[in-house]
């Protein structure tokens, strides 16, 4: 670890999960960082097919936060890190639902839309060896949340519906792991 007050700067990559990945830039010093994760991206997609039904998926995700962060030694290699991001998603899931009956044949379609913003707070680890820096976290989250779902039917009828609510979390993400180098 560095001593003083040296100014840091660190690029690498965030990552929770198996599908949710994203590049943060962190500066400061060693105390006190500055973090912005310019994009985290989720992107899933799924299908089930039976003989008179079936259904896909396909849903995306991009978040995008600044916040800052603060590390206090606790070994010569290791540091607590606690602080706090303010961040804004944006999701969209495309779905498609049909059944196929002798005398009934019908599909919908529909499109829901995802806008969250929320304050993470931050609790975690670094591990530093050398110039890379290892890092876990928990993120306790709290937000607020608009969706938006517009359906279409296969005769042409259209619905659209929203709701929105406050929400907080402490598994939104289990654990968020970071790969670092500084610089």
């Amino acid at each position: 670890m560095a001593q003083g007050n040296e100014n840091v700067r660190e690029l690498g990559v965030v990552f929770s999960q198996s599908d949710n990945y994203g590049v943060t830039y962190r500066f400061g010093n060693e105390h006190a960082l500055w973090r912005i994760s310019a994009v985290t991206l989720t992107m899933k997609n799924s299908s089930v097919e039976h003989a008179i039904y079936g259904t896909t998926t396909d849903y995306s995700d991009l978040r995008a936060s600044i916040g800052r962060e603060y590390r206090k030694p606790i070994g010569s290699h290791v540091a607590f890190r606690y602080g706090a991001d303010a961040s804004l998603a944006y999701g969209r899931q495309n779905l498609h639902l049909y059944q196929h009956m002798e005398n009934l044949d019908y599909s919908v379609s529909g499109e829901l839309n995802t806008y969250s913003p929320s304050i993470n707070l931050i609790l975690g680890l670094n591990y530093q060896i050398n110039r890379f820096v290892i890092g876990a976290e928990l993120q306790p989250i709290f937000g607020y949340r608009y969706t938006s779902f517009d359906t279409k039917m296969d005769n042409g009828a259209t619905s659209k519906s929203d709701a929105n609510y406050w929400y907080y979390n402490f598994d939104h993400s289990p654990v968020v792991f970071s790969a670092v180098y500084q610089f």
